[in-house]
């Protein structure tokens, strides 16, 4: 959507990630126009979506570097682009320590396991979350020792964030505008 036209011209699927696939980045594309179909959602100011679209080329070509948004304009982070849908649409699971304790298996999927859209069923409009939480645990999947040092980073990184330390929190647990380069 471009802030000078607004919800009058829309591409939905022309987003392309540096891995994963485009179909489930194209899903959150259309729930989210949904949203704004439905006037459950408003589009934000002109001047703050031209802020957000500069914040987020520049993340962009912190994570990637300027040689591959250079030549590919339309590229992305897919986990980072998800979650940051998910918060506007408000699906984004709770992957706190509430999650943690109550449903340890299913935390530890959602976090260290495959990437899968189906989290974002969980909760928020149009959740499904039997549907998601049967997906997410039969997805094929092999912990293995990388998973239990992930485990051991997040830990440590947690841990890090607690004591007052920002900059160790993963970059997807802050929205894109929120980001500092």
């Amino acid at each position: 959507i471009h802030p000078l036209v607004g919800a009058l011209l829309v591409f939905i699927g022309f987003v392309r990630p540096c891995f994963g696939a485009i179909p489930p980045l194209a899903e959150m594309q259309a729930r989210w126009f949904a949203l704004l179909c439905s006037n459950n959602a408003q589009l934000p100011a002109d001047e703050i979506m031209t802020n957000r679209s500069r914040t987020y080329v520049r993340y962009i070509e912190q994570m990637l570097t300027p040689y591959r948004t250079d030549r590919m304009t339309n590229l992305t982070d897919f986990i980072s682009y998800s979650d940051d849908l998910a918060r506007q649409i408000g699906c984004r699971p709770d992957l706190g320590l509430r999650t943690l304790l109550n449903e340890p298996r299913l935390w530890l999927r959602c976090m260290l396991g495959p990437i899968c859209n189906a989290q974002y069923r969980l909760t928020g409009p149009h959740k499904q979350p039997d549907e998601a939480r049967r997906i997410l645990r039969t997805l094929k999947w092999d912990p293995s020792v990388v998973v239990g040092m992930e485990f051991t980073l997040l830990c440590l990184a947690t841990l890090l964030w607690l004591c007052g330390i920002r900059k160790c929190k993963p970059l997807t647990w802050y929205p894109i505008d929120e980001w500092e380069s």
